[in-house]
């Protein structure tokens, strides 16, 4: 019998006294808790990333994990000034 009860935030399986584990449950469970933490930050922190800071035309920051991730991603943050409020989107 899978697991009937689940973890309240990941919905991972808690096994009571007459359940047994299965295959299954374990494979769903690491396939949740692998996208809950493939966020970029993790990403980047695990694997590095080369990060080209703002000229003072586009004020864009562009930060690219390297290559030794298993994932290609890029992230950019436009920094724009209006009012003397500084903006990042």
């Amino acid at each position: 019998m899978a697991s009937a009860n689940k973890t309240p935030i990941l919905n991972l399986p808690q096994w009571l006294g007459n359940e047994y584990m299965e295959r299954t449950d374990w494979n769903t469970a690491f396939a949740t808790l692998e996208d809950a933490v493939a966020t970029f930050d993790y990403l980047a922190r695990t694997y590095g990333s080369t990060t080209t800071y703002p000229d003072a035309d586009t004020g864009t920051i562009t930060c690219t994990l390297d290559s030794t991730a298993p994932v290609t991603a890029t992230r950019t943050t436009v920094i724009s000034d209006s009012d003397g409020t500084r903006t990042y989107t």
